[in-house]
Formats: structure tokens, sequence, C-alpha cells
């Protein structure tokens, strides 16, 4: 029994002195991603899953482009298969990060642009023109751009003849109810009341020409307010200020010759005029 014994014994001393030896031949799996490495990881893996949202959304805008010799049964989507008008165009362009792009040429139409986040401009180099002719806005207080969407640019385009006849009340060249939205490069003249009004908050008009517009003041003959660019009156139920569009920016923009007033913030706050 004894010797027996210390048989046992020298065994257990033997097995204890592998297991403590072992971790030299075998080690212990250790964690693999210590706990700073684990926040380096996740940061890292959070950054590609922000950059992967941002490439999809890229993958899915797309761009439209316009022409007078297009036609709308073409999917616009190249510059050999353009549609022909601008409303067309935008009732395509639903995405954010969404282009249109408009080639010379004049376009007889009133555009209201109700989505959020995309781009109306003039094909570089290209000097398109929106016309109302006689016939447009066709109702009162109209507009031939007409934006109730937020985070949009429109840029590059001459419009002229709002509602040039009188035959309705009001006529602006472009109007903005939405928020953050801008207006740039644009050549805007021979509208019945303003040519840019701006309504909602954070809005900028930049690098315009404005000019001859209230032509219902012409030579004295009108009984009415005008201005060539105004930031005015809001009258969305969401906006910063009841009753008063705010944080505009109107800045170098060249205004001359309008029946009325040439620039004007009112009834606005924190209406920013810059040259």
């Amino acid at each position: 029994m004894n010797v027996l014994s210390l048989d046992l014994q020298a065994l257990n001393i033997q097995d204890n002195q592998n297991i403590q030896s072992a971790p030299n031949h075998f080690p212990r799996i250790a964690p693999l991603l210590p706990s700073n490495r684990m926040k380096n990881m996740t940061g890292k893996l959070f950054f590609i899953a922000c950059t992967g949202l941002l490439g999809l959304q890229q993958a899915y805008a797309t761009t439209y482009y316009v022409s007078p010799s297009g036609t709308n049964t073409n999917n616009g989507t190249s510059l050999s298969t353009p549609v022909k008008t601008i409303s067309y165009a935008l009732s395509k362009a639903l995405n954010s990060g969404d282009i249109v792009y408009v080639m010379t040429g004049t376009y007889v139409e009133a555009l209201n642009i109700k989505q959020n986040g995309i781009t109306l401009s003039a094909y570089p180099n290209n000097k398109p023109v929106i016309d109302g002719q006689s016939t447009l806005p066709n109702k009162d207080w109209g507009s031939l751009i007409y934006v109730t969407g937020n985070n949009n640019t429109i840029s590059g385009f001459e419009v002229k003849n709002s509602n040039i006849s009188g035959k309705y009340l009001g006529g602006y060249g472009a109007e903005a109810v939405g928020n953050r939205n801008t207006f740039s490069k644009m050549n805007m003249h021979h509208g019945w009341k303003s040519g840019i009004i701006i309504r909602g908050d954070y809005n900028i008009v930049e690098d315009s020409l404005i000019w001859q517009n209230s032509t219902n003041n012409v030579n004295g003959n009108g009984n009415g307010w005008g201005v060539g660019l105004s930031s005015a009156r809001n009258y969305s139920k969401t906006t910063l200020i009841p009753g008063k569009s705010s944080y505009t920016i109107l800045r170098r923009n060249k205004i001359y010759n309008n029946w009325g007033e040439g620039m004007s913030c009112f009834e606005a706050d924190h209406c920013t005029m810059e040259d």
C-alpha cells in the first residue's frame, strides 16, 4: 500500500508539473481582441458601415439630362437619351443626390420642386431659359420655379416673363417655401411681381442677376408692393418664427431697374445681405 501510495503521489506531482509547463508548449487561448483593440475595431466597423451607407446613397443617385431635342419617352440618363421637359425629368429625380442637367434652349414650363436634396442645374457651358411667355404661371400668386422641398440647389437658369401679361394676381420668377435651398447664378427678369421671394428658413440666393421685375408698377401705373429680391413672410406651420422667414442669406447679387424695392428683408428674422 505504501509503495502504491508513493507511486500515485509521484504521478500526481508529475501531472501537476506537466500542467504548469504546458503553457510553454501549448499556450492557453488568450482573448484575441483585448478591450482597447475591441474598441478600435468597433470604431472601424462603424466607420465602414457608415461609408457603406453613403456609398449606397451615391449608388442610387441618378443624373438626368434635358434637351429641346430630347423626348419624354427616353430614359434621360445619358447625353444621348435626354428627355424633353424639365418637369418630366423632375418627376424622375426623386432621390436625394439626384441631378437634373438642362441643355441650352427655351422651356415654357412652370416647375414645382417637392423633393429633397436634388440639384437642378444648367449643364456646364449651357444657358437654358425658363420662359413663362404670356401664359405661365396660370394661376394667382404663381411662380415659374416653386420650391416646397428642402436642401435643393437650383443654378444657372435665365427665368423670365412670369405672368408678364398681368392676367393673374402676383407672378414670381422663383419662390422658396421650403428650407435650406440655394439659388445660384440665376438671371431673373420681367416678372409681374418679384424676381425671387424667399419664405422658408436657412435659404440662400447668391451670384444672381435680378432686374426689371415688378412690371405691374411700370411707369408708376401699378398700385402694389414690388421688389426684385426679398426674404419675406413665412406661412409654414413649422417655421422657426411664425410668420417670418429666418436666416436667409442674400449675397453677391446684382439687382437693378426693378419697379419697386431692389432688395429687402420684410417680416424676416436674421436676414443677411452680403456683397
